[in-house]
């Protein structure tokens, strides 16, 4: 027998399963059976806990990457949009597929 049942044993505390229809149990082994409670509680809140912190966490991880990614996109997507408006490019586009050209000084009108 190892130890801690040899000392309830001595003091007369072997723990018995709760029985809620007996109710002659001591104050000390009421005590000690609802500290046994507490005890299951409060591991059973730390594992619900620490599951929920995990969750949470991963959940985490996973939103800071998805806008780690949509910064590079958005990135991306200003640095195309400052090629595409660059007026070079308009004026090459507006000659070369809309036919246009620059007006000349007998065109230009000055109000």
């Amino acid at each position: 027998m190892n130890f801690a049942a040899k000392v309830l044993q001595e003091q007369h505390l072997a723990i018995r399963p709760l029985s809620w229809a007996r109710l002659t149990n001591t104050p000390r082994q009421w005590f000690i059976q609802g500290s046994l409670l507490l005890v299951v509680l409060s591991a059973l809140a730390t594992i619900t806990v620490t599951s929920n912190t995990r969750h949470h966490y991963r959940q985490l991880q996973t939103y800071q990457q998805e806008m780690r990614h949509a910064e590079i996109e958005r990135s991306r997507l200003l640095l195309e949009e400052s090629t595409l408006l660059s007026h070079g490019r308009v004026a090459q586009l507006a000659e070369s597929k809309a036919a246009m050209e620059l007006p000349s000084q007998k065109m230009i009108v000055i109000l």
